[in-house]
């Protein structure tokens, strides 16, 4: 009998995005866009190198465009970033 901890870690595995693009699916697809494949190969690095499951990569793709051809990884933030920015603006105004 598994326990259902497991069974239902199982079960999220299993739904995980999968990565379903190829080089080629990405070249395709910047040439369709009239975007530089040397570019199309770039991005098809940077996204494998990241290991970044996901079936979204048109998408991101589009913002790698918008960006000028740039991408980052998402900055970092703890749950209480913003509270500590506010508070610390409220100190300089002396609202505090």
């Amino acid at each position: 009998m598994v326990s259902s901890y497991k069974h239902k870690t199982k079960e999220n595995f299993n739904k995980l995005a999968k990565v379903n693009f190829n080089e080629k699916e990405v070249t395709l697809f910047f040439k369709k866009n009239n975007w530089p494949e040397i570019e199309a190969i770039k991005f098809y690095i940077f996204i494998k190198s990241k290991k970044w499951k996901t079936d979204k990569w048109k998408i991101i793709a589009k913002i790698f465009v918008k960006k000028n051809y740039k991408l980052e990884e998402p900055k970092p933030t703890s749950p209480i970033s913003g509270y500590l920015d506010r508070i610390e603006k409220l100190k300089k105004n002396n609202q505090l």
